[in-house]
């Protein structure tokens, strides 16, 4: 697989799961984990840190002659 394919399929993959925490907040939604229900700053939390990986692993797809 040649590093521009791994990026964008890297960042397009970052980009789903961090859209898919900022729903999480927005609608609310629920989830457990066996009987743990995770708060909705730890979503937040992983939006910003999934949008910033999805960003860098475009950014560098970007700069690859």
């Amino acid at each position: 697989m040649k590093l521009k394919t791994f990026l964008s399929i890297t960042s397009f993959v970052f980009f789903v799961v961090s859209i898919i925490h900022l729903l999480r907040v927005l609608l609310h939604w629920n989830f457990a984990i066996g009987n743990y229900i995770p708060p909705y700053w730890m979503s937040l939390i992983a939006f910003i840190a999934t949008m910033f990986l999805s960003a860098m692993a475009f950014r560098f797809r970007k700069n690859l002659p």
